[in-house]
Protein backbone atom coordinates (compact mmCIF):
# COMPACT_ATOMS: atom_id res chain seq x y z
CA UNK A 1 0.00 0.00 0.00
CA UNK A 2 1.21 3.46 -1.03
CA UNK A 3 1.14 6.42 1.44
CA UNK A 4 2.37 9.77 1.28
CA UNK A 5 3.34 11.91 4.08
CA UNK A 6 3.89 15.73 3.26
CA UNK A 7 4.83 18.93 5.40
CA UNK A 8 5.86 22.06 4.86
CA UNK A 9 4.78 23.49 1.85
CA UNK A 10 3.89 27.10 2.97
CA UNK A 11 1.46 27.86 1.03
CA UNK A 12 3.36 27.54 -2.36
CA UNK A 13 0.86 26.54 -5.31
CA UNK A 14 3.56 24.82 -7.40
CA UNK A 15 4.23 22.44 -4.27
CA UNK A 16 0.21 21.66 -4.04
CA UNK A 17 0.43 21.18 -7.84
CA UNK A 18 3.37 18.27 -7.49
CA UNK A 19 1.38 16.66 -4.58
CA UNK A 20 -1.27 16.42 -6.71
CA UNK A 21 0.26 15.27 -10.34
CA UNK A 22 2.33 12.72 -7.98
CA UNK A 23 -0.69 11.72 -6.13
CA UNK A 24 -3.09 11.34 -9.83
CA UNK A 25 0.33 9.10 -11.15
CA UNK A 26 0.95 7.22 -7.62
CA UNK A 27 -2.66 6.90 -6.40
CA UNK A 28 -1.82 6.56 -3.01
CA UNK A 29 -4.26 5.20 -0.17
CA UNK A 30 -3.89 7.76 2.32
CA UNK A 31 -2.33 11.24 2.33
CA UNK A 32 -0.73 12.70 5.69
CA UNK A 33 -0.36 16.72 5.68
CA UNK A 34 2.06 16.96 8.75
CA UNK A 35 1.70 20.80 9.11
CA UNK A 36 2.64 24.15 7.73
CA UNK A 37 0.63 24.25 4.63
CA UNK A 38 -0.61 27.79 5.06
CA UNK A 39 1.32 30.95 3.73
CA UNK A 40 3.24 33.65 5.98
CA UNK A 41 0.16 35.86 6.66
CA UNK A 42 2.08 38.48 4.91
CA UNK A 43 2.17 36.15 1.58
CA UNK A 44 -1.72 34.92 2.18
CA UNK A 45 -2.71 35.97 -0.92
CA UNK A 46 -2.30 33.76 -3.84
CA UNK A 47 -0.06 35.33 -7.01
CA UNK A 48 -3.73 35.48 -9.21
CA UNK A 49 -5.37 37.83 -6.49
CA UNK A 50 -7.16 35.52 -4.58
CA UNK A 51 -6.98 34.22 -1.09
CA UNK A 52 -5.09 31.52 -0.84
CA UNK A 53 -7.90 29.39 0.77
CA UNK A 54 -10.36 30.04 -2.22
CA UNK A 55 -7.36 30.14 -4.94
CA UNK A 56 -5.39 26.88 -4.15
CA UNK A 57 -6.54 24.93 -1.01
CA UNK A 58 -10.30 24.47 -1.66
CA UNK A 59 -9.27 23.04 -6.03
CA UNK A 60 -6.26 20.55 -4.41
CA UNK A 61 -8.27 19.56 -2.13
CA UNK A 62 -11.05 18.68 -4.19
CA UNK A 63 -8.62 17.44 -6.54
CA UNK A 64 -6.86 15.14 -4.01
CA UNK A 65 -10.40 13.84 -2.62
CA UNK A 66 -10.95 12.91 -6.01
CA UNK A 67 -7.59 11.06 -5.95
CA UNK A 68 -8.80 9.31 -2.93
CA UNK A 69 -12.47 8.29 -3.99
CA UNK A 70 -10.75 6.74 -7.00
CA UNK A 71 -7.85 5.12 -5.12
CA UNK A 72 -10.53 3.71 -2.64
CA UNK A 73 -12.86 2.31 -5.53
CA UNK A 74 -10.04 0.70 -6.95
CA UNK A 75 -8.39 -1.01 -3.28
CA UNK A 76 -11.61 -2.22 -2.58
CA UNK A 77 -12.62 -3.50 -6.02
CA UNK A 78 -9.40 -5.81 -6.01
CA UNK A 79 -10.50 -7.00 -2.19
CA UNK A 80 -13.83 -8.20 -3.87
CA UNK A 81 -15.75 -5.57 -1.85
CA UNK A 82 -18.02 -2.99 -2.50
CA UNK A 83 -16.40 0.26 -2.97
CA UNK A 84 -17.00 2.85 -0.21
CA UNK A 85 -19.65 5.64 -0.83
CA UNK A 86 -17.32 8.34 0.71
CA UNK A 87 -13.75 8.57 2.62
CA UNK A 88 -13.06 10.64 5.70
CA UNK A 89 -9.79 12.12 5.96
CA UNK A 90 -8.89 13.88 9.79
CA UNK A 91 -6.36 15.60 11.46
CA UNK A 92 -6.09 18.00 14.65
CA UNK A 93 -9.52 20.28 13.93
CA UNK A 94 -10.01 19.56 10.55
CA UNK A 95 -12.37 16.85 8.37
CA UNK A 96 -12.18 16.40 4.90
CA UNK A 97 -15.13 14.30 3.62
CA UNK A 98 -15.88 13.13 0.24
CA UNK A 99 -18.72 11.67 -0.62
CA UNK A 100 -19.73 9.92 -4.18
CA UNK A 101 -22.77 11.32 -6.13
CA UNK A 102 -22.69 9.04 -8.79
CA UNK A 103 -20.18 8.03 -11.77
CA UNK A 104 -19.23 11.71 -12.47
CA UNK A 105 -19.65 13.79 -9.39
CA UNK A 106 -18.83 13.88 -5.82
CA UNK A 107 -19.23 16.41 -3.17
CA UNK A 108 -16.34 18.01 -1.11
CA UNK A 109 -16.36 19.17 2.57
CA UNK A 110 -13.82 20.21 4.48
CA UNK A 111 -14.56 21.98 7.77
CA UNK A 112 -13.12 22.13 12.05
CA UNK A 113 -16.55 20.52 13.63
CA UNK A 114 -15.98 16.72 12.16
CA UNK A 115 -20.20 16.44 13.25
CA UNK A 116 -21.29 19.51 11.53
CA UNK A 117 -19.21 18.60 8.49
CA UNK A 118 -20.66 15.42 8.64
CA UNK A 119 -24.39 15.95 9.09
CA UNK A 120 -23.89 19.13 6.53
CA UNK A 121 -22.64 16.33 3.70
CA UNK A 122 -25.37 13.47 4.69
CA UNK A 123 -27.83 16.66 4.32
CA UNK A 124 -26.44 18.03 1.22
CA UNK A 125 -26.10 14.58 -0.05
CA UNK A 126 -29.77 13.73 0.00
CA UNK A 127 -30.74 16.92 -1.07
CA UNK A 128 -28.65 16.57 -4.67
CA UNK A 129 -29.43 13.24 -5.34
CA UNK A 130 -33.29 13.77 -4.88
CA UNK A 131 -32.37 16.93 -7.54
CA UNK A 132 -30.62 14.66 -9.34
CA UNK A 133 -33.30 12.00 -9.01
CA UNK A 134 -36.16 14.55 -10.22
CA UNK A 135 -34.22 15.50 -13.54
CA UNK A 136 -34.12 12.02 -14.88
Amino acid sequence: MICFFVADLHGRPARYRRLLRAARAERPAAIFLGGDLLPHMAAARSSDGGHFVEAVLQPTFASLAATMMNAAEVLYTGLGRTPPGRVVAEADGCTLVATALGSKAMLVALGANREEVLRGVEEMTAEIRDAMAAKV
